[in-house]
């Protein structure tokens, strides 16, 4: 617990109460980094499934990790806004040494629901947004704070998809963002080496959480089906 002490780990999106960011927030606890989590707004957008379960958003991760006897803070953060960025590098600075961004925000873009030429060009736009340039704004905020850091091990993961690398009909935008967010990593690996941070993306298929419902649900509304046939 004590090798990761006083090392800051960032894990952005990280509120739900089904999701990949919560599962890593709290493993980054349990190895003794002093965790910020973040979620775009306070409380976030709750599902009926979280407010029945008296679920709080970021601030429930962080009580989890706290529980378990770790150290944790729940931050609001807007990663598509550099204001909200910058606040986050303030509070990083406050905390510690910056160790780990995990790069997980990310939104499905109505996949499931429409084809190219039938998406609105405000799904277009935040898709790329949260899921593509948010990684631009974060990692420009924050790498200065990773060239100062002393810790041993300084990382940033980016949560992509194996989306990023086959088609997949009406996930048009959600495609290419992650695609997108490939290319990126291996740009930022090649750039920040030079300041002893590992750069790498991992690419998760279809996971039990609540953004994988909603996406089914989606599809299940295109084609008549419900979202337990498409499963």
């Amino acid at each position: 617990m004590q090798a990761n002490h006083g090392n800051v780990a960032v894990v952005t999106g990280a509120g739900r109460m089904r999701g990949i960011g919560r599962s890593v927030a709290e493993e980054l606890g349990a190895a003794g980094y002093t965790v910020i989590v973040t979620e775009r707004t306070e409380r976030g957008s709750l599902s009926p499934t979280e407010q029945s379960a008296g679920w709080i958003g970021a601030a429930s991760v962080a009580e989890a990790i706290r529980s378990a006897g770790g150290n944790a803070y729940a931050f609001t953060c807007d990663v598509t806004n550099t204001t909200d960025i910058a606040l986050l590098a303030k509070r990083i600075q406050e905390l510690g040494n910056l160790s780990v961004l995990i790069n997980n925000a990310g939104v499905a873009g109505d996949a499931g629901r429409g084809m190219i030429h039938e998406i609105p060009q405000e799904t277009i736009e935040s898709t790329i947004a949260i899921n593509l340039t948010s990684v631009f704004y974060l990692t420009q905020a924050l790498a200065p704070l990773f060239q100062a850091s002393t810790a041993d091990n300084k990382a940033i993961v980016n949560i992509s998809s194996t989306a990023a690398s086959r088609p997949l009909s009406h996930y048009g935008s959600y495609c290419a963002s992650k695609a997108g967010l490939e290319a990126l990593t291996k740009q930022l690996a090649l750039e920040l080496a030079r300041y002893g941070v590992r750069v790498n993306g991992v690419s998760p298929g279809s996971t039990a959480t609540d953004m994988i419902d909603q996406t089914l649900a989606r599809a299940g509304e295109r084609t008549n089906k419900t979202g337990d046939d498409i499963k």
